[in-house]
């Protein structure tokens, strides 16, 4: 288990809402691998945005979740907003 308050240190978060103690055991970048162990990172590709994932995610359990811009997320969901999220994604691993 990853503690996210020590791997966040890793990027710099402009905007940080939801729960700062989280546990988790996975970091992933495509949507149908994210559950209630993992912290998705939502980035834009040349023909999709993960971004629209989002909602998808948080109905699988994931819980923590890092973008590039503020969406609306239950009270028991972590969103990390970054300023860009495929280089906060590679912080990020390097860090894990």
């Amino acid at each position: 288990m990853k503690n996210l308050k020590e791997i966040v240190k890793a990027i710099e978060v402009i905007e940080w809402l939801g729960p700062k103690d989280v546990l988790f055991t996975q970091l992933v970048a495509d949507s149908r691998a994210a559950d209630a162990n993992s912290m998705f990172v939502a980035v834009r590709g040349t023909s999709v945005d993960a971004h629209e994932f989002i909602p998808q995610v948080i109905t699988q359990g994931c819980l923590l979740i890092v973008s590039e811009r503020r969406v609306e997320v239950p009270n028991d969901v972590t969103l990390l907003v970054v300023s860009d999220t495929s280089i906060a994604l590679g912080q990020l691993a390097h860090a894990f």
